[in-house]
């Protein structure tokens, strides 16, 4: 066990040399240049055993941590390979590697992460309403990220909107919050807007009729597991967390769908996309779904049917275990405040 902890030790500390020294790379040829040059201009002319003493002891010293660099990077690797360029991964496998949520409840010194729906408060005319401090990151995520795709579209009129979509099933709104430390107030880093559709609804959708921002009562389902036809609405990470990959933001989708859909019990769905971001349209291009046709306000919208649309051999692997991991996030628990 102490062997095993030494290595560990031993192996996260190279991983952190390597990764300062990669990051700092420029300023280390910087550096390295300079003293190199000093290096080959000392025997040229006659300085100071003080000068000359410390010049070829830093060229040494970073000579050291050059190879000490090089040596992590081709004899230890600690990070991984860069993959053949002859072999290009499929996007689906981004959501095959969900992480153990239950697991992180019990076992963490504190909860980082916590999947969390609005919560709801009632008015003095008794009216039910979504808690508005629950309601502003979807309001301020959607009119940054989206609000190309409907500049007309003001933050009041999108609050609007979404408080008439919440009316119609507060399952439709997710959001992941993460503790940077404990008794630290929760910082939301990705939300999800997941729309359950009528038979009705669908059709209007996909036939031009009705627009997605224009989807209204009699075109949402209210009963949770009613639905058909799910639309992936909205998907955002925050902006300072886009880059980094993390599992729980990745299972954020997979945790929605699975609040209306088992896909054990129920194989049969179709899930919709009106992508408004480029990035979006491609990795629905390569992951096979069908489309576009043109929504009312000429949106392009995208689907998938399943069981039955495994159009390629090679990608219904991804797709049984994509459906697998929706079964397995309908057991996490969604935490309150």
């Amino acid at each position: 066990m102490r062997q095993t902890d030494s290595s560990s030790k031993w192996t996260a500390l190279l991983k952190s040399y390597y990764r300062y020294f990669d990051r700092y790379k420029e300023l280390h040829l910087v550096v390295g240049f300079v003293l190199f040059i000093a290096s080959l201009l000392l025997p040229l002319g006659e300085v100071a055993l003080a000068i000359e003493i410390p010049i070829w002891t830093l060229t040494a010293l970073f000579g050291l941590c050059l190879l000490v660099f090089w040596v992590a990077k081709l004899v230890h690797n600690p990070f991984p390979p860069p993959r053949e360029p002859t072999r290009r991964r499929h996007l689906l496998e981004l959501f095959l590697t969900i992480p153990d949520y239950r697991r992180h409840l019990q076992s963490a010194r504190f909860p980082r992460y916590r999947y969390r729906r609005i919560r709801a408060e009632r008015t003095a005319d008794n009216r039910e309403v979504p808690i508005e401090a629950d309601l502003v990151p979807f309001v301020e995520f959607s009119h940054d990220a989206l609000h190309a795709a409907h500049p007309d579209l003001t933050k009041e009129e999108r609050r609007e909107l979404y408080e008439g979509w919440w009316q119609c099933n507060h399952d439709s709104f997710l959001f992941l919050e993460k503790k940077r430390n404990e008794g630290a107030r929760p910082e939301v880093i990705a939300v999800s807007i997941i729309l359950p559709l009528s038979d009705g609804g669908h059709k209007h959708l996909r036939d031009g009729v009705v627009a997605v921002i224009k989807l209204r009562g009699q075109d949402i389902e209210k009963t949770a597991g009613a639905s058909k036809h799910l639309l992936i609405d909205t998907w955002i990470i925050a902006k300072s967390h886009r880059r980094k990959h993390d599992p729980f933001v990745l299972a954020l989708v997979l945790k929605h769908l699975s609040l209306f859909w088992n896909p054990q019990e129920t194989p049969e769905m179709t899930l919709l996309i009106e992508p408004d971001v480029r990035s979006v349209r491609t990795f629905l291009a390569k992951s096979f779904f069908s489309g576009p046709t043109k929504t009312a306000d000429k949106g392009d919208l995208y689907w998938r049917h399943f069981p039955h649309d495994y159009v390629d051999d090679n990608v219904t692997g991804y797709y049984h275990q994509l459906l697998s991991n929706i079964a397995r996030c309908r057991e996490w628990p969604l935490r309150d405040l």
